[in-house]
């Protein structure tokens, strides 16, 4: 049975162990989106955002359950916030956001690296991607686990997913919010020389076809066409963000 005095007791609970990292509490009369962490308050916001959801179509039933405050999901890689807020009109709503657990204990969620070869040719994964249901070409990533700095966990990403090493230092290119709507997460972009050092270990969560390398020239032909096709007819897509974010601030830089 759902005890709401519970639930906002739980969410209070968490954003105090957590304060660094959640960001900014926001100001309403300033024009932002504030939270609310008066308790009281708490059911006006989540009767607020009943009467957004219905005015926009959404059943009363499903409206009552998708407003409510608290701590949910939570899982191996982070959870998701059910926020109280105040808009920049006064009124009071609630709103979802996903933070990992990288980003909690560090302000970073994890490190996109962009993988070249000593010739100067882009080493890209050929990756198939459980959320869209599809193979893509991505420059390897990994999220930040609890204990690992930045660039241990860039270290295992390249040697798990491409069998590779740093050749020589890594260079910071540049920081993505990936989505800003809904999550909380701000990543490190890299780029790096690798050599090619052994066959990949990998996850078995991941389903990794293999390696493309590929000079510069041919990499803003398959920008422009978002996807690339191999020898054997097999489309890839290539519209991941944290590959095209850090091949644009290369390309800027």
């Amino acid at each position: 049975m759902d005890d709401p005095q519970e639930r906002y007791r739980e969410y209070l609970d968490f954003i105090k162990k957590y304060p660094k990292y959640l960001g900014n509490k926001g100001n309403y009369k300033r024009g932002e989106i504030e939270m609310v962490t008066d308790i009281s308050l708490f059911p006006k916001c989540e009767e607020g955002a009943v009467k957004i959801m219905i005015a926009a179509g959404t059943s009363p039933a499903d409206a009552k359950r998708r407003a409510k405050i608290g701590v949910f999901d939570e899982n191996r890689w982070g959870v998701s916030l059910h926020e109280p807020l105040r808009l920049p009109n006064g009124s009071y709503t609630t709103f979802n956001r996903w933070i990992s657990w990288g980003t909690l204990t560090s302000g970073y969620a994890g490190v996109v690296i962009a993988a070249l070869t000593q010739d100067g040719r882009f080493i890209f994964l050929k990756i198939y991607r459980n959320a869209t249901k599809n193979w893509c070409i991505e420059f390897p990533r990994g999220n930040k686990d609890v204990d690992n700095s930045l660039l241990k966990a860039l270290k295992n990403e390249l040697s798990e997913e491409m069998g590779a090493a740093i050749a020589e230092d890594p260079e910071k290119i540049g920081e993505v919010f990936p989505d800003s709507g809904v999550l909380a997460s701000r990543v490190e972009l890299f780029s790096a020389k690798v050599k090619i050092t052994g066959v990949p270990e990998l996850e078995v969560t991941e389903a990794i076809k293999g390696l493309l390398f590929m000079p510069k020239a041919e990499v803003k032909k398959m920008i422009k066409e978002q996807k690339y096709t191999d020898k054997e007819g097999k489309t890839y897509e290539f519209k991941d963000g944290y590959t095209l974010s850090a091949l644009t601030l290369l390309d800027t830089a």
